[in-house]
Protein backbone atom coordinates (compact mmCIF):
# COMPACT_ATOMS: atom_id res chain seq x y z
CA UNK A 1 0.00 0.00 0.00
CA UNK A 2 0.81 3.24 -0.65
CA UNK A 3 3.14 4.96 2.09
CA UNK A 4 1.66 8.14 1.89
CA UNK A 5 -1.88 7.08 2.53
CA UNK A 6 -2.96 7.23 6.63
CA UNK A 7 -4.01 4.28 8.39
CA UNK A 8 -7.48 5.20 7.73
CA UNK A 9 -7.05 5.21 4.27
CA UNK A 10 -5.45 2.04 4.47
CA UNK A 11 -8.07 0.29 6.22
CA UNK A 12 -11.17 2.10 3.63
CA UNK A 13 -9.03 0.45 0.81
CA UNK A 14 -8.30 -2.89 2.42
CA UNK A 15 -12.30 -2.91 3.10
CA UNK A 16 -13.32 -1.86 -0.20
CA UNK A 17 -11.16 -4.63 -2.23
CA UNK A 18 -12.68 -7.50 0.54
CA UNK A 19 -16.16 -6.40 -0.32
CA UNK A 20 -15.32 -6.14 -4.24
CA UNK A 21 -14.13 -9.71 -4.17
CA UNK A 22 -17.03 -10.63 -2.58
CA UNK A 23 -19.16 -9.21 -4.51
CA UNK A 24 -17.07 -10.60 -7.27
CA UNK A 25 -17.50 -14.31 -5.83
CA UNK A 26 -21.11 -14.16 -5.42
CA UNK A 27 -21.58 -12.67 -8.94
CA UNK A 28 -19.87 -15.71 -10.42
CA UNK A 29 -21.99 -17.93 -7.86
CA UNK A 30 -25.01 -16.23 -9.68
CA UNK A 31 -23.79 -17.23 -13.35
CA UNK A 32 -22.28 -20.75 -12.10
CA UNK A 33 -25.32 -21.57 -10.57
CA UNK A 34 -27.77 -20.45 -13.87
CA UNK A 35 -25.31 -22.56 -16.13
CA UNK A 36 -25.52 -25.74 -13.91
CA UNK A 37 -29.78 -25.08 -13.69
CA UNK A 38 -29.68 -24.22 -17.45
CA UNK A 39 -27.64 -27.62 -18.18
CA UNK A 40 -29.71 -30.10 -15.85
CA UNK A 41 -32.74 -28.22 -17.16
CA UNK A 42 -31.53 -29.32 -20.82
CA UNK A 43 -30.87 -32.63 -19.21
CA UNK A 44 -34.27 -33.41 -18.10
CA UNK A 45 -36.85 -31.89 -20.17
CA UNK A 46 -34.92 -32.55 -23.35
CA UNK A 47 -32.83 -35.82 -23.10
CA UNK A 48 -34.31 -37.22 -20.72
CA UNK A 49 -38.35 -37.06 -22.54
CA UNK A 50 -36.20 -37.93 -26.19
CA UNK A 51 -35.15 -41.08 -24.32
CA UNK A 52 -38.77 -41.33 -23.01
CA UNK A 53 -40.53 -40.82 -26.02
CA UNK A 54 -37.75 -43.72 -27.65
CA UNK A 55 -38.86 -46.32 -25.45
CA UNK A 56 -42.54 -45.16 -26.22
CA UNK A 57 -41.62 -46.24 -29.77
CA UNK A 58 -40.24 -49.55 -28.52
CA UNK A 59 -43.54 -50.34 -26.28
CA UNK A 60 -45.97 -49.48 -29.34
CA UNK A 61 -43.64 -51.47 -32.08
CA UNK A 62 -44.00 -54.21 -29.73
CA UNK A 63 -47.58 -54.01 -29.56
CA UNK A 64 -47.72 -53.60 -32.86
CA UNK A 65 -45.99 -57.07 -33.31
CA UNK A 66 -48.15 -58.99 -30.57
CA UNK A 67 -51.47 -57.44 -32.52
CA UNK A 68 -50.48 -58.89 -36.16
CA UNK A 69 -49.40 -62.18 -34.45
CA UNK A 70 -52.75 -62.54 -32.72
CA UNK A 71 -54.95 -61.80 -35.69
CA UNK A 72 -52.87 -64.52 -37.61
CA UNK A 73 -53.72 -67.23 -34.59
CA UNK A 74 -57.20 -65.65 -33.92
CA UNK A 75 -58.60 -63.84 -36.85
CA UNK A 76 -60.30 -61.90 -33.76
CA UNK A 77 -61.00 -58.35 -35.05
CA UNK A 78 -60.17 -56.51 -31.63
CA UNK A 79 -56.55 -57.21 -32.69
CA UNK A 80 -56.85 -55.39 -35.49
CA UNK A 81 -58.74 -52.69 -33.39
CA UNK A 82 -55.73 -53.08 -31.45
CA UNK A 83 -53.14 -53.16 -34.10
CA UNK A 84 -54.59 -49.61 -35.22
CA UNK A 85 -54.13 -47.84 -31.77
CA UNK A 86 -50.33 -48.94 -31.22
CA UNK A 87 -49.66 -47.68 -35.06
CA UNK A 88 -51.56 -44.04 -33.96
CA UNK A 89 -49.68 -44.42 -30.73
CA UNK A 90 -46.82 -44.94 -32.73
CA UNK A 91 -47.23 -42.27 -35.11
CA UNK A 92 -47.68 -39.65 -33.00
CA UNK A 93 -44.29 -40.48 -30.28
CA UNK A 94 -43.04 -40.60 -34.14
CA UNK A 95 -43.98 -36.77 -34.47
CA UNK A 96 -42.65 -35.85 -30.86
CA UNK A 97 -39.41 -36.72 -31.41
CA UNK A 98 -39.13 -34.92 -35.21
CA UNK A 99 -39.63 -31.72 -33.30
CA UNK A 100 -37.69 -32.60 -30.03
CA UNK A 101 -34.35 -34.74 -32.19
CA UNK A 102 -31.47 -31.62 -32.34
CA UNK A 103 -28.81 -33.69 -33.24
CA UNK A 104 -28.07 -34.28 -37.31
CA UNK A 105 -27.55 -38.43 -36.39
CA UNK A 106 -30.57 -38.44 -34.53
CA UNK A 107 -32.64 -37.39 -37.48
CA UNK A 108 -31.02 -39.52 -39.67
CA UNK A 109 -31.81 -42.31 -37.62
CA UNK A 110 -35.53 -41.27 -37.20
CA UNK A 111 -35.55 -41.45 -40.60
CA UNK A 112 -34.27 -44.53 -41.20
CA UNK A 113 -36.41 -45.88 -38.53
CA UNK A 114 -39.77 -44.47 -40.25
CA UNK A 115 -38.30 -46.48 -43.53
CA UNK A 116 -38.49 -49.58 -41.74
CA UNK A 117 -41.51 -48.74 -39.55
CA UNK A 118 -43.19 -48.45 -43.11
CA UNK A 119 -42.08 -51.45 -44.57
CA UNK A 120 -43.18 -53.32 -41.94
CA UNK A 121 -46.54 -51.89 -41.89
CA UNK A 122 -46.53 -53.11 -45.65
CA UNK A 123 -45.57 -56.62 -44.44
CA UNK A 124 -47.74 -56.81 -41.76
CA UNK A 125 -50.60 -55.57 -44.28
CA UNK A 126 -50.16 -57.97 -46.79
CA UNK A 127 -49.97 -60.51 -44.29
CA UNK A 128 -53.05 -59.94 -42.69
CA UNK A 129 -54.60 -59.29 -46.02
CA UNK A 130 -53.63 -62.86 -47.08
CA UNK A 131 -55.44 -63.99 -43.68
CA UNK A 132 -58.78 -62.57 -44.55
CA UNK A 133 -58.66 -64.00 -48.08
CA UNK A 134 -58.40 -67.38 -46.37
CA UNK A 135 -55.21 -68.38 -48.05
CA UNK A 136 -53.44 -71.75 -47.24
CA UNK A 137 -51.85 -71.56 -43.84
CA UNK A 138 -48.63 -72.63 -45.98
CA UNK A 139 -48.63 -69.78 -47.74
CA UNK A 140 -49.35 -67.19 -45.03
CA UNK A 141 -46.38 -68.66 -42.73
CA UNK A 142 -44.43 -68.87 -45.65
CA UNK A 143 -44.68 -65.03 -46.22
CA UNK A 144 -44.72 -64.30 -42.27
CA UNK A 145 -41.35 -65.77 -42.90
CA UNK A 146 -39.80 -64.58 -45.39
CA UNK A 147 -41.38 -60.95 -45.49
CA UNK A 148 -42.74 -60.04 -42.00
CA UNK A 149 -40.40 -61.48 -39.51
CA UNK A 150 -37.24 -59.61 -41.31
CA UNK A 151 -39.28 -56.56 -41.55
CA UNK A 152 -40.05 -56.40 -38.35
CA UNK A 153 -36.37 -57.37 -36.99
CA UNK A 154 -34.74 -54.71 -39.04
CA UNK A 155 -37.65 -52.26 -37.26
CA UNK A 156 -36.41 -53.29 -34.50
CA UNK A 157 -32.99 -52.98 -35.09
CA UNK A 158 -33.54 -49.26 -35.43
CA UNK A 159 -35.31 -48.54 -32.69
CA UNK A 160 -32.93 -50.01 -30.33
CA UNK A 161 -30.19 -48.20 -32.58
CA UNK A 162 -32.30 -45.17 -31.95
CA UNK A 163 -32.56 -45.80 -28.02
CA UNK A 164 -28.74 -46.56 -27.93
CA UNK A 165 -27.89 -43.23 -29.48
CA UNK A 166 -29.92 -41.39 -27.51
CA UNK A 167 -28.73 -42.75 -24.16
CA UNK A 168 -25.41 -42.12 -25.41
CA UNK A 169 -26.45 -38.30 -25.64
CA UNK A 170 -28.22 -38.60 -22.58
CA UNK A 171 -25.06 -39.54 -20.64
CA UNK A 172 -23.16 -36.77 -22.34
CA UNK A 173 -25.15 -34.14 -21.86
CA UNK A 174 -25.63 -35.61 -18.16
CA UNK A 175 -21.42 -35.19 -17.81
CA UNK A 176 -21.16 -32.10 -19.55
CA UNK A 177 -23.62 -30.79 -16.75
CA UNK A 178 -21.80 -32.11 -14.23
CA UNK A 179 -18.20 -30.91 -16.30
CA UNK A 180 -20.45 -26.90 -15.07
CA UNK A 181 -20.82 -28.01 -12.23
CA UNK A 182 -17.37 -28.96 -11.20
CA UNK A 183 -15.89 -25.75 -13.23
CA UNK A 184 -18.17 -23.73 -11.30
CA UNK A 185 -17.30 -24.76 -7.98
CA UNK A 186 -13.58 -24.69 -8.83
CA UNK A 187 -13.89 -20.98 -9.84
CA UNK A 188 -15.60 -20.24 -7.08
CA UNK A 189 -13.42 -22.05 -4.97
CA UNK A 190 -10.38 -20.31 -6.10
CA UNK A 191 -12.12 -17.05 -5.79
CA UNK A 192 -12.07 -17.81 -2.37
CA UNK A 193 -8.95 -18.83 -1.74
CA UNK A 194 -8.11 -15.81 -3.27
CA UNK A 195 -10.22 -13.43 -1.09
CA UNK A 196 -9.14 -15.42 2.35
CA UNK A 197 -5.30 -14.78 0.80
CA UNK A 198 -5.80 -10.95 0.30
CA UNK A 199 -7.66 -10.76 3.49
CA UNK A 200 -4.80 -12.47 4.94
CA UNK A 201 -2.05 -10.08 3.25
CA UNK A 202 -4.34 -6.86 3.90
CA UNK A 203 -4.17 -8.12 7.34
CA UNK A 204 -0.45 -8.58 7.74
CA UNK A 205 0.28 -5.20 5.60
CA UNK A 206 -2.03 -2.77 7.44
CA UNK A 207 -0.53 -4.62 10.83
CA UNK A 208 3.00 -4.12 9.85
CA UNK A 209 2.05 -0.33 8.63
CA UNK A 210 0.17 0.41 12.15
CA UNK A 211 3.52 -0.96 14.01
CA UNK A 212 5.43 1.32 11.59
CA UNK A 213 3.69 4.67 12.56
CA UNK A 214 2.95 3.25 15.96
CA UNK A 215 7.14 3.54 16.44
CA UNK A 216 7.51 6.43 14.26
CA UNK A 217 4.85 8.25 16.85
CA UNK A 218 6.68 6.62 19.57
CA UNK A 219 9.93 7.71 18.10
CA UNK A 220 8.74 10.99 17.87
CA UNK A 221 7.89 11.09 21.64
CA UNK A 222 11.13 9.94 22.44
CA UNK A 223 12.63 12.70 20.80
CA UNK A 224 10.50 15.30 22.17
CA UNK A 225 10.47 13.81 25.75
CA UNK A 226 14.24 14.04 25.18
CA UNK A 227 14.31 17.33 23.80
CA UNK A 228 12.11 18.64 26.27
CA UNK A 229 14.71 16.86 29.25
CA UNK A 230 17.19 19.01 27.93
CA UNK A 231 15.62 22.04 28.12
CA UNK A 232 14.61 21.62 31.48
CA UNK A 233 17.99 20.55 32.45
CA UNK A 234 19.59 23.87 30.73
CA UNK A 235 16.95 25.55 32.51
CA UNK A 236 17.68 24.40 35.76
CA UNK A 237 21.49 25.02 35.37
CA UNK A 238 20.87 28.10 33.97
CA UNK A 239 18.74 29.18 37.28
CA UNK A 240 21.08 27.23 39.51
CA UNK A 241 23.92 29.77 37.87
CA UNK A 242 21.72 32.70 38.69
CA UNK A 243 21.05 31.59 41.96
CA UNK A 244 25.16 31.23 42.57
CA UNK A 245 25.01 34.64 41.21
CA UNK A 246 22.71 36.32 43.25
CA UNK A 247 24.65 34.59 46.16
CA UNK A 248 28.03 36.22 44.95
CA UNK A 249 26.56 39.57 44.47
CA UNK A 250 24.80 39.06 47.80
CA UNK A 251 28.50 37.91 49.11
CA UNK A 252 29.83 41.26 47.48
CA UNK A 253 27.50 44.05 48.89
CA UNK A 254 28.16 42.51 52.59
CA UNK A 255 31.60 43.00 52.51
CA UNK A 256 30.93 46.49 50.65
CA UNK A 257 28.69 47.05 53.58
CA UNK A 258 31.15 45.82 56.04
CA UNK A 259 33.90 47.72 54.37
CA UNK A 260 31.50 51.13 54.41
CA UNK A 261 31.12 50.60 57.90
CA UNK A 262 34.51 50.39 58.40
CA UNK A 263 35.70 53.42 56.33
CA UNK A 264 32.51 55.35 58.77
CA UNK A 265 34.39 53.74 61.60
CA UNK A 266 37.68 55.23 60.50
CA UNK A 267 36.17 58.46 59.60
CA UNK A 268 34.69 58.72 62.72
CA UNK A 269 38.26 58.24 64.61
CA UNK A 270 40.29 60.18 62.54
CA UNK A 271 37.56 62.94 63.55
CA UNK A 272 37.84 62.63 67.31
CA UNK A 273 41.59 62.90 66.89
CA UNK A 274 41.63 66.02 64.93
CA UNK A 275 39.01 67.53 67.45
CA UNK A 276 41.90 66.41 70.35
CA UNK A 277 44.32 67.68 68.38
Amino acid sequence: MNKNLTFGQKMATGYALTVAFAIVISVVAVFALRAVVTAKDRVIAVNAQILIDAERLDSDAERRAASVRGYLLTREEKFAEQLRGARNDFAAALSRLKLSVETDEGRRRLDTLERASTEYRQAADETIVLARSQAKQEAILQYFDQKLVPARDRFEEQIRAFIALQERLLAETKQSATDTANAAIAWLTLLALGAVLFAAVAAIALARALGRQIGTAVGHVQSSSSELQAAATQQASGAKQQANAMNEISTTISELVATSRQIAESAQHVARIAEQT
